[in-house]
């Protein structure tokens, strides 16, 4: 972990998914997507949500293949 890595807001990972930010805390509140809770905020590492992008594409390839 980078200790200087700034971390996203909501509005931030929605922004970087391209998706709305109602699937983002969707997707926290079941710990379906990597946060780091700060208080009652969501905060998120970038490195973890490309780590997490990663890991969802492998394991499409592994259940294609």
């Amino acid at each position: 972990m980078q200790t200087d890595e700034k971390l996203m807001t909501v509005q931030d990972v929605a922004d970087f998914l391209a998706v709305p930010k109602r699937w983002v805390y969707e997707k926290t509140r079941f710990n379906q997507i990597p946060v780091c809770r700060v208080g009652h905020y969501c905060r998120f590492r970038r490195s973890d949500i490309e780590q997490w992008l990663l890991s969802l594409r492998d394991a499409e390839v592994s259940a294609d293949g």
